[in-house]
């Protein structure tokens, strides 16, 4: 006879599996209740779980594809991922992946990025936003060659179709229609314990990815993914107003 322990670890298996094969070394057969039927209850009750908090994740892309296509999206992704963590609330990020992989949609993938990114930066921890004063005190040169990284609860995203508008619309109970494609650029900031949605200029998007791999504010101006951005005429004041806002709404992280 196996173990307690065992037969739970044989239980989980087969419940992570959907397998109910092992079902009568687990349970006794009932009568008009056999061992397979007692086993799929658990199997079931899993699985109707992990498909909720999924939903409860991504209710914009439940409301785009429809609950049919939705339901398929979220059966394949079980399937294929069963629950490794000890609660739920991190179970539903690694989704906006299966999509992109598994979904003709581009505007389905594009929403589900944007859902999966609200939840994942929601979960991770806040580092302290830089402060007025410190930059107060910098001189241009010290600032260009800072390490101005954003806060680590945050996420540069690139769209081909307006779904932060969508969602906007979603939130807004509007029943928004699909969106034709529109390139669009994104900060989302977990900033004072709530999560926030920034549209950004393309060449603001470029300079916040470039800063984010480390690169000081002086290589990046050097860098030739921002050199058709910093030609323009009017680029030193764009500058000067991201930097601004940027303080102003938490997006960068307080240098050591």
């Amino acid at each position: 006879m196996n173990s307690y322990p065992e037969l739970l670890s044989t239980m989980m298996d087969a419940i992570l599996a959907g397998d109910t094969a092992t079902a009568p070394a687990l349970f006794l057969d009932k009568e008009k209740f056999p061992a397979t039927a007692q086993l799929a209850v658990y199997t079931e009750g899993y699985r109707i779980r992990l498909a909720e908090a999924v939903e409860s994740a991504y209710p914009a892309l439940l409301f785009a594809l429809g609950r049919p296509a939705f339901a398929a999206l979220v059966e394949g992704y079980i399937t294929a991922h069963p629950s490794r963590h000890f609660n739920l609330d991190k179970y539903p990020i690694a989704f906006a992946g299966y999509a992109a992989q598994h979904c003709d949609d581009g505007f389905a993938r594009d929403l589900a990025a944007l859902e999966g990114a609200i939840h994942d930066v929601y979960q991770r921890e806040e580092t302290p936003a830089m402060d007025a004063g410190w930059a107060a005190r910098q001189t241009p040169e010290s600032i260009a060659n800072a390490s101005l990284l954003p806060r680590a609860a945050s996420e540069l995203m690139a769209f081909e179709y307006p779904v932060d508008a969508y969602l906007t619309a979603f939130r807004a109970n509007e029943n928004p229609q699909k969106p034709a494609p529109s390139k669009h650029w994104l900060l989302v900031l977990r900033h004072r314990h709530q999560v926030r949605r920034l549209p950004l200029e393309q060449a603001e998007h470029a300079l916040l990815s470039l800063l984010a791999q480390g690169v000081t504010l002086a290589g990046a101006l050097e860098n030739e993914r921002l050199a058709p951005f910093a030609a323009a005429p009017d680029f030193p004041a764009s500058l000067q107003g991201w930097f601004a806002r940027w303080i102003n709404e938490g997006v960068l992280r307080q240098p050591s």
